[in-house]
């Protein structure tokens, strides 16, 4: 993508992150939120022609609603495969893990498995990036914005654009 297919992205992305919770349930902004975040981060070293793996370990208010979504919304240019795990030990291969709100209390344990490793960790729980998740979504009033913990995000390699950056609240690990 461009520096002009950026800065597109960058206003539809924070557009998303203002308008989706009107028209949409929670769980569902969420959804589109995790598809719109991946623009804005690079993999090294990931097979070109490949799916991309998106992993949700623990329970999800999102139901059928990932599937749904992902059918017709390809993460930049592949399909997307979706797997539900139970708990740490099933994460296996991924791109990107969700950490449900029903890990929060094990997500330390997830979260050293994905270590150093190209994977995207996502999260949906208060505290959770100042315990090494990388992005967090929170609610902060009518809206969604994302905390970014950078120190996993440099272990990992990954690269996430610099006016994603601008727009996610930067903590760190306690």
């Amino acid at each position: 993508m461009g520096f002009y297919g950026r800065i597109a992205a960058l206003v539809v992305l924070g557009g998303t992150l203002a308008y989706a919770q009107a028209p949409l349930p929670e769980y569902q902004a969420k959804i589109v939120l995790l598809e719109k975040l991946t623009r804005f981060v690079e993999w090294p070293g990931r097979d070109a022609h490949s799916a991309f793996h998106l992993t949700v370990v623990g329970r999800t208010p999102f139901g059928d609603g990932l599937e749904e979504y992902f059918a017709s919304h390809p993460i930049k240019n592949h399909p997307v495969s979706i797997r539900y795990v139970s708990g740490p030990d099933s994460i296996g291969h991924c791109d990107l893990l969700f950490i449900a709100a029903s890990e929060k209390d094990r997500a330390e344990a997830i979260l050293a498995l994905a270590k150093g490793r190209p994977i995207l960790t996502v999260a949906d729980s208060p505290g959770l990036s100042q315990r090494g998740v990388m992005v967090n979504i929170v609610r902060e009033g009518a809206r969604m914005t994302f905390e970014v913990n950078l120190g996993p995000v440099r272990e990992s390699n990954l690269r996430m654009h610099p006016g994603f950056l601008q727009l996610a609240r930067i903590t760190s690990r306690n």
